[in-house]
């Protein structure tokens, strides 16, 4: 058996060995400046000293030591939109993800919504309209949307439901007869009309008072009377009798919902509107804006003739508006080519002698037509079809106007149907 004897261990680290007084000494480091030098000053004002007390005067969370603790990094605003993670930011490296309510629709972009800056599009609104859009932000576009789906016509916007076709002076039937206007539906639903305020600046006005739908991109008619055998051939969708009257110089067609003002158009008795009997007025279809067909210089005359003679394009896309032919490239060369300058050297020699020849200089026992004003009527009067008796010799009607008389001209009615809607729409072009 072994035995272990133990062993007396000395220190000199202020320890007496055994039998001696203890005593504690302590020993300070002195510079040879002779200062104390215990206390450890760093850059960062921080002081420390022996006893681990520090006093940082740094307001920079700089310290010297770990008893302060660490900045947790989530309440750290990495992406500068007014949100940490612990505020509640889904995604503090994307600032378009935060938790604001731009739009005030309940949602912020961390809670799903898609467009904050329109409250209609949100993850609680319905996708069930045919526009192209996901309305719901589920990532799919239009995935309730059914063919039927109809909205009221009091969603509809500015712009969305446009005046594009304006009868107020038929030719063919009595304005009390065949007045009527046409619509297009520019936006991508199909709309219940029912409620549409239909008005003038004036006291007249009627309200769209049954279910009439307009098909998204589609055209509707409104007409005074809906018997197309007495209104000139017209098919009309919703029929407002006499409580519209719109009047041949100047008026004012106003379209509204409850929201207020959809269109608005103004024609200016022949200022800068088309302006004649017979004739609609076509909006170009380049113009289609509630603004552009402010402008009288977007219109021109309807081009397709009607069963009834009347010409306009109700209930379907309208022509394009071109310019008016020309005395020189389009309409002189007519009279030359069917003789007609034969007959009437005197008066058809230019456009400047024609446009001072009154009905009886030629043939003042024949054709003493009287103008509405009841003074001789002038061959050509621009603008004006009712008004310009050389029409009335081409289209062989000229013993239909008060004074009128003699044979058709050229003689034997030569020219064609197409030559005389030209020289009709150059009249209409101003006769230039």
């Amino acid at each position: 058996m072994r035995t272990i004897t133990p062993m007396l261990l000395s220190f000199s680290l202020g320890l007496v060995a055994c039998g001696e007084e203890e005593k504690e000494t302590t020993e300070l480091a002195v510079e040879p400046s002779g200062e104390d030098t215990s206390e450890d000053t760093d850059t960062d004002t921080d002081t420390d000293t022996d006893t681990d007390t520090d006093t940082d005067t740094d307001t920079d969370t700089d310290t010297d030591t770990d008893d302060t603790g660490e900045l947790d990094p989530n309440d750290i605003d990495d992406d500068g939109d007014g949100a940490s993670e612990n505020d509640g930011d889904c995604d503090d490296t994307d600032a378009d993800l935060n938790i604001d309510d731009d739009d005030d629709d309940g949602f912020s972009t961390c809670q799903g919504d898609c467009a904050d800056d329109d409250a209609t599009i949100n993850p609680d609104a319905a996708d069930d309209t045919d526009d192209g859009i996901d309305n719901d932000c589920d990532g799919a576009v239009d995935e309730d949307f059914t063919e039927g789906n109809i909205i009221p016509v009091d969603q509809m916007n500015i712009g969305e439901l446009i005046i594009t076709e304006i009868m107020n002076n038929p030719g063919a039937v009595d304005d009390s007869l065949g007045e009527w206007f046409e619509l297009h539906n520019k936006s991508p639903n199909a709309v219940d009309l029912q409620g549409l305020v239909v008005s003038d600046q004036g006291s007249e006005t009627f309200t769209v008072s049954s279910f009439v739908v307009i098909q998204p991109q589609g055209y509707i008619v409104f007409g005074n009377n809906a018997d197309s055998a007495t209104n000139g051939g017209v098919a009309v969708d919703y029929m407002y009798g006499l409580d519209m009257i719109m009047g041949n110089s100047s008026d004012e067609l106003i379209i509204a919902n409850a929201g207020g003002t959809l269109d608005m158009v103004a024609w200016d008795d022949g200022a800068t509107f088309p302006d004649s009997g017979s004739f609609s007025m076509n909006l170009d279809p380049s113009s289609y804006d509630e603004t552009a067909n402010d402008d009288g210089t977007n219109w021109c005359y309807g081009s397709n003739v009607l069963a009834s003679g009347d010409s306009g394009t109700p209930g379907t896309s309208n022509s394009a508006c071109v310019a008016p032919p020309t005395w020189t490239a389009d309409i002189q060369p007519i009279f030359q080519s069917n003789g007609c300058v034969n007959c009437h050297s005197t008066q058809l020699p230019d456009l400047t002698t024609l446009l001072t020849v009154n009905a009886g200089d030629y043939n003042s026992s024949q054709n003493s037509a009287i103008s509405g004003n009841g003074g001789p009527m002038p061959w050509i009067t621009p603008g004006s079809l009712g008004n310009s008796y050389l029409l009335y010799k081409l289209e062989d009607t000229q013993t239909n106007v008060t004074g009128g008389g003699g044979g058709q001209m050229p003689q034997g009615g030569s020219l064609s149907t197409s030559d005389i809607d030209l020289v009709r729409m150059w009249i209409l072009g101003g006769a230039q």
